[in-house]
C-alpha cells in the first residue's frame, strides 16, 4: 500500500488556510517543515509560529484524484502557495513516526494530556491519550482552545456531546473535569474505536461516557455541544446541532478561520446568542447560548 504526498511551499500567514484546504479535500494528515535554516527559539503565548518559508506536506489515500486536487489548489492559492511535487509514499507505521514529537501537554495548569509511552506527570488531572490514526492530540490550536473552554466551566451535573470526537480527547477531558455524562460521536468508525480504547485506558466506564454513531445520539437535548470540525460541515450541520442543545445550553464551535466567522454565525443566529469570538493564533472558537423561546434573552 502507498499514500499520495503533496508538497507545497507557503508563507506563515497562509499556513492555517492551506491546512484547512488540504483537510477539507480529504488529507489524512498535514505536516509543516522548515523550508530554510531559520530557527524559532520561542513562540508567542497562545500562538504557533511558522518559518518564513514553510514546507507543507499533505498525505492522501492512494485513490486521490490528483488532477482535480491540483486544480483546486492552484485556483484557490493564487500567489499564496505553490505546489512543488506529488509523489507516492510507501506505507509505514505512522503512529510510531510521530511518537517522537508527541510529549505531555498541560492546559491551564490543571489538565495534563500525555501518551502511554511517556512517564505521567505527578500533579493535576491526568489524561492518557494514544491518538492512533484518530485526529486530536491537543497539539492543534482548535483542540487546545476547546479544552481551555471546558476547564473554565462548572461541568458538574452536565451532559456534553463531542460532535466529531476523533481520538476522544474533548469527551474524555470533559469527564475528568466533572461532567456527569458525555457522548462522543464521529462518522469514522476507527475514531470511535480509538476513543473507546482511550476511555478504557483511563478507567472511564460506559456509565460515564458513550462513544456512539451519529444516529445513536440521545434524542433529549443536552447542556453542551462541542463541534471541533471545519466551517463547511458546521454550516451544513446547523439544524442537527441546534436540535442537540437544550434551551440556555452552550454550543461551542471550533476549526474556523477569521473570514469564516460571519457565515457560520449566520447559520445559527436564529436560535443562538453568540459571545465574542476567541482567537487562538489564526484559529477561532465561537461560543453561543441557545435562546429560550419562552423567555426574553
Amino acid at each position: 500500500m502507498f499514500w499520495i504526498q503533496l508538497e507545497l511551499t507557503t508563507q506563515p500567514e497562509h499556513c492555517n488556510h492551506l491546512e484547512q484546504l488540504l483537510l477539507s479535500e480529504g488529507a489524512c494528515s498535514v505536516t509543516f517543515l522548515n523550508g530554510t535554516h531559520q530557527s524559532i527559539y520561542e513562540a508567542s503565548t497562545g500562538c504557533h509560529d511558522y518559518w518564513d518559508v514553510t514546507i507543507v506536506h499533505g498525505l492522501f489515500e492512494q485513490t486521490l484524484d490528483t488532477q482535480s486536487l491540483t486544480q483546486t489548489i492552484q485556483e484557490t492559492g493564487l500567489t499564496r502557495w505553490q505546489l512543488q511535487s506529488i509523489k507516492k509514499v510507501q506505507d509505514q507505521c505512522w503512529e510510531t513516526v510521530w511518537k517522537h514529537d508527541f510529549h505531555p501537554l498541560c492546559f491551564s495548569n490543571r489538565l495534563w494530556v500525555y501518551p502511554s509511552w511517556c512517564k505521567p506527570p505527578t500533579t493535576g488531572l491526568l489524561l492518557k491519550l494514544d491518538p492512533g490514526l484518530g485526529f486530536g492530540t491537543g497539539t492543534h490550536p482548535t483542540t487546545a482552545t476547546c479544552i481551555e473552554w471546558l476547564i473554565e466551566q462548572n461541568l458538574a451535573g452536565k451532559t456534553v456531546i463531542d460532535y466529531g470526537c476523533g481520538s476522544g480527547i474533548l469527551a474524555l477531558s470533559a469527564i475528568l473535569l466533572g461532567a456527569e455524562h458525555v457522548f462522543g460521536t464521529d462518522i469514522d468508525e476507527q475514531a470511535l474505536a480509538i476513543s473507546r480504547q482511550n476511555a478504557l485506558n483511563n478507567q472511564i466506564s460506559t456509565n460515564q461516557i458513550s462513544f456512539v454513531s451519529i444516529d445513536q445520539l440521545p434524542m433529549k437535548p443536552v447542556d453542551i455541544v462541542i463541534a471541533n470540525i471545519l466551517s463547511e460541515p458546521l454550516k451544513k450541520l446547523a439544524p442537527r446541532l441546534t436540535q442537540l442543545v437544550k434551551n440556555k445550553g452552550y454550543l461551542v464551535l471550533s476549526g474556523l478561520l477569521e473570514d469564516q466567522i460571519d457565515s457560520v454565525i449566520t447559520a445559527y443566529q436564529m436560535d443562538f446568542e453568540f459571545e465574542n469570538p476567541v482567537y487562538y493564533d489564526e484559529w477561532i472558537r465561537l461560543t453561543a447560548i441557545k435562546r429560550d423561546p419562552y423567555e426574553s434573552f
